[in-house]
């Protein structure tokens, strides 16, 4: 489901920082992204990759050869994907609005005036 021009705008925090920093691993990372909709609503993401998991559970930076204690537990993000690229995420927001499955624990802010019930 890819699509040149969808029905939402998508701010990544990976586009912002330097992509030259170790810490850029799209494969094994997290990120937080926003989602605006075109009536207004923006939603804000945490979201980590498959591949991140097993490093969720060591202090920053996130080294997995740390000699560190894993914790053990882990607060799960809003969305794991397979990567963090511009497409990937794209395609997941996509699907997620048009199966209506956009959380309101995700919503920052309802702008839309036709919007009574905050729906």
């Amino acid at each position: 489901m890819s699509e040149t021009n969808p029905p939402f705008e998508l701010w990544l925090e990976t586009e912002v920082g330097d992509p030259a920093e170790p810490s850029n691993r799209p494969q094994q990372n997290f990120c937080n992204i926003n989602v605006t909709l075109p009536a207004g609503r923006v939603y804000a993401l945490n979201v980590w990759t498959f591949d991140f998991l097993p490093l969720s559970r060591l202090p920053w930076p996130h080294d997995e050869h740390s000699a560190a204690t894993p914790a053990n537990y882990v607060v799960a993000p809003d969305l794991f994907v397979k990567s963090l690229t511009r497409e990937l995420i794209a395609e997941a927001v996509a699907e997620l609005i048009a199966k209506n499955e956009m959380q309101e624990r995700w919503l920052v802010s309802r702008d839309d005036p036709d919007d009574v019930e905050g729906h």
